[in-house]
């Protein structure tokens, strides 16, 4: 991702030299995270949406429930498929990019970046999501679920894949699931009730939480400046889960790490994930044992 004209060898330099010493330009250490402020329940039409944004990183997530029915089975391949959608229920994300969060982003300059989210959420979220909780008949028809990301404004990358992640899990907890009552099981026939009181809620604590390392000069530094991305020599995102499961790991960006850096960044990343996780699920607690169900969560990483 290229915003504006690479930066000049002296600021690379001066860059380097800091993180070496454990001090960076916007005076935080290594391992501090800008503050977030999250907003769950944002978007009326959604059945569960969230807002973040932390620095100059903004992303907006609304998750709806579409009714579809399995397709009818013609060939082994879709046989396979109606198999998979028996006990299950889909689930699409999507991601956008709008012009306004920087010049470089007009026409299609942002599809590489919402190619690169798209993908990374998709190879986990289905793993670690109860969607047979979406099957309404089963091999008749269940819920699809679309998860959309909107990226309002980007600042570096790696901090775009933590906050967009945030922002998901906030939206997941908000999800309500319509109930339905089953008439005709032949017929695939159902009622879905209107009723906000009956929909029940999707189970978002085992979904990991994403957070990126990005290596500059010897160390590792979370939640890097668009400077401090172009100073580095690329960034890992690792999807984890407490206390000390990294369920998946993907390097991003062009760059080359060594491996010699791999036990330094899972110390780090099991240290820094935790404690993330930790927060979360502790405001997330807060927020739902509050009588009304939406509002504003604003806490630290640091």
């Amino acid at each position: 991702m290229s915003l504006v004209a690479n930066i000049s060898e002296s600021e690379r330099i001066f860059i380097n030299h800091g993180v070496d010493l454990n001090i960076r330009s916007d005076g935080r250490s290594c391992t501090d995270f800008r503050n977030i402020l999250l907003e769950q329940g944002v978007i009326e039409t959604c059945n569960g949406s969230a807002h973040a944004r932390s620095g100059n990183t903004d992303v907006l997530v609304g998750i709806k429930l579409e009714l579809e029915e399995v397709a009818d089975v013609d060939t082994f391949a879709d046989a396979a498929a109606a198999a998979a959608s028996d006990s299950r229920g889909r689930l699409q994300i999507f991601a956008d990019i709008s012009a306004i969060a920087s010049p470089a982003f007009e026409g299609r300059k942002g599809e590489d970046i919402t190619c690169q989210l798209e993908a990374l959420f998709a190879e986990f979220l289905p793993d670690y999501l109860d969607l047979e909780k979406l099957v309404i008949v089963p091999q008749k028809s269940y819920f699809a679920m679309h998860i959309d990301i909107v990226i309002l404004e980007c600042s570096s990358f790696a901090s775009l894949v933590d906050v967009t992640s945030i922002a998901i899990k906030t939206a997941l907890y908000d999800v309500k699931i319509p109930h339905t009552v089953v008439l005709s099981v032949e017929h695939n026939e159902f009622q879905v009730s209107e009723d906000s009181f009956q929909a029940t809620s999707l189970d978002a604590s085992k979904v990991p939480l994403v957070t990126s390392y990005t290596k500059v000069a010897s160390k590792f530094i979370v939640d890097p400046t668009w400077e401090e991305e172009q100073a580095s020599v690329g960034t890992v995102s690792i999807a984890f889960f407490p206390p000390d499961e990294i369920v998946r790991i993907k390097k991003l960006r062009v760059g080359s790490i060594s491996s010699e850096a791999f036990p330094d960044l899972y110390q780090l990343a099991t240290k820094f994930g935790l404690e993330l996780a930790e927060k979360f699920t502790a405001k997330m607690s807060e927020q739902n044992s509050r009588l009304k169900t939406n509002g504003k969560i604003t806490f630290s990483l640091n």
